[in-house]
């Protein structure tokens, strides 16, 4: 509301500036300043909502001054409580209304559709601060109000193919990162060098115990047939166990799996780590679309298909910054199914478990989209996305009769 009132205190107050005949070319109006008329619930139910826009009003009226006023006006308050009742909001206004140029409030929509009547037949110009689609429908000249901002909050996880996981291709501790995170990486580029201890002892045993055998092969040979027969298979046997040994020992340097950003969280805590066979350590994310999925429950997916004007996404390791997106694609149909157990009350997301399955099973349905983040910086997998989907502004009424509407259907299970 504070940031939304100094836009329309300075276009209603324009626009009454004009109405009222003060211009600029006589030099006594132009210094007359602009007397506006702040009815409010300074006391009474409405008295927290009266109060905090006071604080507003005020805040945008030493903006608007500081920043030389309204067309050379400085702007005056006059502040009334309208002790959050209709017939107390018309009283004010006519103790007030021959000393003001432009009315402000009240919090009450019943008081503002008692008051608006008066200040139509006084053509004084009025914002609404609790404004219902009766105030303006029909439109009428001198009412204006605040539109109030409508968003839909939702939670994902960035979102990249499997072939982009990096995992560990054999047992070992972690020796040192041998690349760069946040670097370009190709196809085959090593990443990440492990160890085994007992790998090369385990190596250099069966390569001697071959050398052995295939010295006693060749002697067997010409003096015992039958005896070089049975070396001959152990042979094979040593042979098929150093080529796994020496596989494992190419596994325990962990490459990229394709063309990417090497992208690796806390690259400091790896080193001295022991990773299991077939362990994620990290992605290497192809450059280009970064994406996301996301969850929107059965209540909130009418208004994200129909009413989004605009989606933005911070990621939880960059929250400062503000990320465009756009809507890829929806999977049709409601599922339990969820993308990451990260969007789990368990993984510390919002999505209940449904504690009668030993799956990872949702106790709700939901709808999942996938978003494309508009950034050109690389993001990993798997990091959790803040995302907003912005609608186009509407009155308060409609907001809250919508929110009526999305209970019922939960409570009900419509």
């Amino acid at each position: 509301m504070r940031r939304i009132v100094p836009i329309f205190l300075a276009l209603t107050i324009t626009a009454a500036i004009g109405g009222c005949g003060l211009g600029l070319g006589d030099d006594e109006k132009a210094e007359q300043p602009m007397r506006i008329g702040v009815i409010v619930p300074l006391t009474g139910n409405y008295e927290p909502l009266g109060r905090d826009h006071k604080k507003a009003i005020e805040l945008a009226v030493e903006q608007v001054n500081a920043s030389g006023g309204v067309n050379g006006h400085k702007l005056e308050l006059t502040v009334r409580d309208d002790k959050s009742t209709p017939d107390q909001s018309v009283a004010m206004f006519n103790e007030i209304k021959d000393n003001v140029d432009v009315i402000i409030g009240p919090a009450f929509s019943n008081s503002a559709l008692a008051t608006i009547p008066l200040t139509e037949q006084a053509k004084i110009p009025f914002l609404s601060l609790a404004p219902a689609d009766e105030q303006v429908d029909p439109v009428r000249p001198y009412t204006f109000v605040v539109p109030v901002p409508s968003w839909t909050n939702a939670q994902g996880v960035l979102w990249d193919a499997e072939q982009s996981v990096v995992r560990s291709g054999a047992d070992g501790f972690v020796q040192r990162v041998a690349a760069q995170p946040g670097s370009r990486v190709r196809r085959g580029d090593p990443l990440v060098e492990a160890d085994d201890p007992l790998l090369l002892p385990r190596l250099k045993m069966v390569r001697a115990e071959k050398e052995a055998a295939e010295a006693r092969y060749q002697a067997e040979r010409m003096e015992n047939l039958s005896a070089s027969l049975v070396t001959q298979e152990k042979l094979k046997a040593l042979d098929a166990d150093l080529q796994r040994l020496e596989e494992r020992m190419r596994d325990l340097v962990v490459r990229a799996p394709g063309d990417g950003i090497f992208a690796l969280a806390a690259p400091e805590n790896l080193p001295g780590r022991f990773l299991k066979q077939g362990e994620q350590i990290a992605h290497v994310i192809p450059e280009g679309r970064v994406t996301c999925r996301v969850l929107v429950t059965q209540q909130q997916v009418h208004l994200v298909r129909s009413g989004t004007r605009a989606v933005r996404a911070r990621l939880a390791e960059r929250p400062r910054e503000t990320v465009e997106a756009r809507v890829l694609r929806e999977v049709p149909l409601a599922m339990d199914r969820l993308p990451s157990l990260a969007l789990s009350q368990a993984g510390g997301g919002e999505v209940a478990l449904d504690p009668r399955t030993g799956a990872p099973k949702a106790l709700q349905t939901h709808f999942e989209l996938e978003i494309e983040l508009l950034t050109e910086r690389p993001a990993g997998a798997g990091g959790r996305v803040y995302l907003r989907f912005e609608h186009e502004p509407e009155t308060a009424g409609r907001q809250v009769w919508r929110a009526a509407q999305q209970l019922y259907l939960k409570l009900f299970a419509v």
